[in-house]
């Protein structure tokens, strides 16, 4: 018996519009066209009456300028609601405790600032793993990570739609919707397991004693120059804020990271059913990083269009098949980082199918 073979509806943002009258008419915008790409792809029949529906998306940081468009996610919140859900605009606080982007007061802060409102967007902005990150509920996860710390109000939700801007990354090759679920859907704690082997050291002999470390930490783990293990909640403020570079962590490498998101990705699908999912890959403005720097590099693509679908793997791969075209972009800008460790992982913890049909909507103008 063959693999099973997932359809991926594509998109496509390449119009032939042929003169003023086509530019003029806001039913060529891809992103208008989204109500024609939701009911093909099966979306419609996905969201039922009275759902609370969590929108994942990525509001960027300071600075950033490429992140999904308000424009985009506020049609979606307008799909959502017209099939009887009630649809919410969600992201989780970042790894760490000094920026903005650590906690929800600051992603808030961040939205506002990047064009993210309800008035732009529709809806409510909730962050769902609470005013620090650490607002969750924990499930069973495949080793090394064991459990994952799902954001609370992802749990909750009865359908949560992945809103995913896909570009290269930097520490796992591909960021994807996989990303957006494995990171952007869990609290702090995971977010460390991911980045990170073991729980922080002090390293003595560069410690001054100046006890910035003891201050930032909320569980009282640290009394310098010890960190008591079992206390600490791994949100990695310590290591943030010694200026002394006193505080050891290890950082997992290009494999293990894509491993580890993958494995929690499947935590977080598996928590709530897989059929609870839902997936818009945004092939548009495909930068070198992902959208958690203050800076937003060229595009290294063509704007491809929108994927949907309701496999994560298979829309995974297909985004980065139709990126690549002729050439690998994703191996040849980070070819120490294998990305398709992830759609290896996922195969491997059955999460979706790896073989994939495109079927592209046509182009009617």
């Amino acid at each position: 018996m063959g693999l099973k073979v997932s359809e991926i509806y594509l998109l496509d943002s390449k119009i032939p519009v042929k003169g003023q009258e086509q530019w003029s008419n806001s039913k060529f915008s891809i992103a208008y066209r989204l109500e024609e790409l939701a009911e093909r792809s099966g979306f419609s029949g996905f969201i039922e009456e009275g759902d609370l529906v969590a929108l994942k998306v990525h509001f960027g940081d300071h600075g950033t300028t490429r992140a999904l468009r308000s424009l985009y996610i506020r049609k979606m919140v307008e799909i959502v609601r017209s099939l009887g859900g009630e649809p919410f605009v969600t992201e989780t606080c970042g790894l760490g405790m000094i920026h903005d982007r650590n906690r929800a007061t600051g992603r808030i802060k961040i939205a506002r600032e990047n064009g993210y409102t309800y008035e732009t967007l529709e809806a409510p902005i909730i962050i769902s793993d609470g005013i620090k990150g650490f607002d969750y509920v924990e499930v069973d996860a495949p080793k090394p990570l064991e459990k994952v710390a799902v954001a609370k109000a992802i749990y909750e939700a009865d359908k949560v739609v992945a809103l995913t801007h896909v570009t290269a990354h930097m520490g796992s090759g591909f960021g994807g919707a996989i990303k957006n679920i494995g990171v952007g859907c869990v609290a702090k704690p995971t977010k460390f397991d991911l980045h990170h082997g073991e729980k922080p050291k002090i390293i003595e002999d560069r410690c001054t004693l100046c006890r910035k470390c003891e201050k930032i930490c909320t569980s009282g783990a640290i009394r310098a120059p010890e960190i008591d293990s079992e206390k600490c909640i791994k949100c990695d403020g310590c290591s943030e804020v010694c200026g002394e570079h006193a505080i050891k962590v290890d950082w997992t490498d290009g494999r293990e990271l894509s491993q580890r998101i993958t494995r929690a990705a499947g935590a977080v699908l598996n928590s709530k059913g897989k059929d609870k999912f839902f997936y818009f890959n945004f092939m548009l403005e495909v930068t070198p990083h992902c959208d958690c720097f203050s800076f937003s590099d060229s595009p290294m693509a063509e704007d491809a269009g929108i994927l949907a679908g309701s496999d994560i793997l298979a829309i995974d791969r297909a985004s980065a098949d139709i990126i690549n075209r002729d050439n690998d972009i994703f191996l040849s800008l980070y070819p120490e980082v294998d990305y398709r460790v992830q759609f290896e992982t996922a195969e491997a913890l059955c999460l979706g199918s790896s073989e994939y049909k495109i079927v592209k909507l046509e182009n009617k103008v």
